[in-house]
This record gives C-alpha cells, structure tokens and sequence, in this order.
C-alpha cells in the first residue's frame, strides 16, 4: 500500500466520525440550493458528472497543491460535502459544517474542494 492510499484511508476514517476531528464552516444559503441538481446526483451517472465538474473546478483554482487525500477519490469528498450540505438545508441553516479528518486550516485541499461542491449545487 502506499502512502497516499494509507493518508487517504485514515482520512476517510477520521471524517467519518460521529464526532471528526476538523470541521470546516462556510456561509450557505439554503434557498440557493438547486434542488433539481441534488435530486438527479441518486443517479451514478449524474454524480460521477457532478463530480468531474466539481474536481475540474478545484483543479484550475488550485494548479499548484500536491497530490493527497482529495486526489485519491473525489467522489468520496463529494459524497461527505453533499451530506453537509443537506443536514444544513434541512436545518435551515446559514452554516454548513463539513467534516474532516485531516486539517482545519481552509487552505486545505478538502476544504477547498467542498467549497467548489457547495457553489455547484447552488448553481442554476
């Protein structure tokens, strides 16, 4: 196994948490949502679009970061973003508060890659 798999795991380990280590916060509105684009990511197929977008985004935003955990499995980063998101749309919250198990620092590349998922979902 090598290192960026094994980083990639315990991340995955960590943010999965009841409780994770790192929560990174940004501001939502929940009426921005596209509820017509969240409802079409139950098709694999959409999702693995939706998340190709969202990974190309975080790319040409972030040319110079070095592989890591996000590089590993996007799909798997969207998935927790996406969970996020809904908890703070239900709620009707103004915060939506992502999980993770590497950092808290917004420069980080998982928290820079939820930021992309959140303005995607909101977009028309």
């Amino acid at each position: 196994m090598d290192i960026l798999n094994l980083m990639y795991m315990t991340h995955v380990q960590q943010t999965s948490l009841p409780n994770p280590p790192f929560i990174h916060n940004l501001w939502f509105n929940y009426e921005l949502v596209n509820k017509t684009k969240y409802k079409s990511l139950s098709s694999e197929e959409n999702l693995d679009e939706f998340v190709k977008v969202c990974y190309e985004k975080y790319k040409e935003r972030n040319p110079n970061h070095k592989l890591g955990s996000l590089d590993q499995n996007p799909k798997t980063w969207a998935k927790f973003a996406l969970k996020a998101i809904v908890t703070a749309y239900k709620a009707k919250s103004d915060t939506v508060n992502f999980p993770n198990g590497c950092c808290s620092i917004d420069e980080c590349p998982i928290n820079l890659f939820y930021k992309v998922v959140l303005e995607e979902i909101c977009l028309e």
